[in-house]
């Protein structure tokens, strides 16, 4: 159930503040810029201690994906949370998927935040799914 006082315009700024993990986003003097040199920043770090696949490194992929957007940076955003959801799918997912069917809502924890990530990033960058 939804805070009547908050308008549909408030709600979905809301939801922009949102990282694919469901955390937020605000932080105090952040620019989009700098959210952006710290998700590589945080991303590097977690790939010299995880694999490539594993969960915290999806998260942190899919956070730097809608931080690019956030930034502007959509042709890059667009790519990286691409390549996060196909990554996913291929690890986690069923032929079916890999094929490009929609995702269940019972599907592996990863593929569900790449999805978040790839819809949070088109809705940013203006693409509107049919």
């Amino acid at each position: 159930m939804t805070d009547e006082s908050t308008t549909g315009e408030e709600s979905r700024m809301a939801d922009e503040d949102r990282m694919p993990d469901g955390s937020s986003t605000s932080g105090e003097g952040r620019t989009p810029e700098t959210a952006v040199a710290q998700g590589y920043e945080t991303l590097l770090a977690l790939l010299e201690s995880h694999g490539p696949l594993e969960s915290e490194v999806i998260a942190a992929r899919a956070e730097l994906a809608v931080a690019v957007a956030r930034a502007g940076r959509y042709d890059e955003a667009l790519y990286q949370a691409d390549e996060l959801a196909k990554d996913c799918r291929r690890e986690h997912g069923t032929e079916e998927m890999r094929e490009g069917a929609p995702v269940p809502d019972d599907a592996h924890p990863d593929i569900l935040v790449a999805e978040r990530a790839r819809a949070q990033v088109r809705e940013m960058a203006g693409i509107v799914d049919a």
